[in-house]
């Protein structure tokens, strides 16, 4: 299924390395900073698997940092991801996640809720070679990040969310709950196939 909706604007990321957000200060979740973008949805893990070269297990460390790179299009933060299964080299990556945060303000690109700490998940990316090292892209936004949780925590997305907090424990959000759906289908067959693999 193919999803096509132009890129509503561009961010332009600063050039100072800012930290995420701070432990007691709350991060207003503004529906109306959600970035659309052109994707292909997935309709099965079949399609996954073959545009995805990296499939990985881990873990969020904790640490994130707003991506200075102006040629990214859209917010992205690079945060660290401890592997736990996976053919790479490293122990430790930098995953580029679709959203940033940024005076308070949380944006995103289609709904992207982040990675939380110490929390497992699956990944499926793609690697990008940069002067500074490498990085890894989540290949179809969130289709590309599984929670190995068994629970299901999918939003349709509502007009009345008003923080990041009432949200930061949701895997997906959407306005379509089609897609959520496919998305949970999708999930069932990530968890049996690559979760005690």
């Amino acid at each position: 299924m193919k999803k096509s909706i132009i890129i509503i604007f561009l961010f332009i990321l600063g050039t100072s390395n800012i930290l995420i957000k701070s432990k007691n200060t709350k991060v207003t979740y503004n529906k109306n900073e959600i970035i659309s973008a052109s994707y292909v949805i997935p309709e099965d893990l079949e399609e996954l698997d073959e545009n995805a070269p990296i499939i990985l297990k881990g873990s969020f460390t904790g640490n994130r940092k707003i991506d200075e790179d102006t040629n990214i299009v859209g917010p992205s933060t690079i945060s660290e991801f401890k592997v736990y299964k996976g053919s790479i080299e490293n122990d430790i990556i930098s995953v580029l996640e679709p959203f940033e945060i940024k005076d308070n303000n949380f944006t995103n690109i289609e709904g992207y809720i982040p990675m939380e700490e110490n929390k497992e998940y699956i990944l499926f990316l793609r690697e990008n070679d940069i002067s500074e090292g490498k990085q890894y892209t989540i290949k179809f936004i969130s289709f590309g990040k599984y929670n190995t949780s068994k629970e299901d925590n999918i939003v349709n997305q509502k007009s009345n969310i008003k923080y990041l907090e009432e949200v930061k424990d949701s895997e997906f959000i959407s306005e379509s709950q089609e897609i959520c759906d496919t998305y949970i289908n999708i999930k069932g067959e990530v968890l049996d196939k690559y979760l005690y693999k």
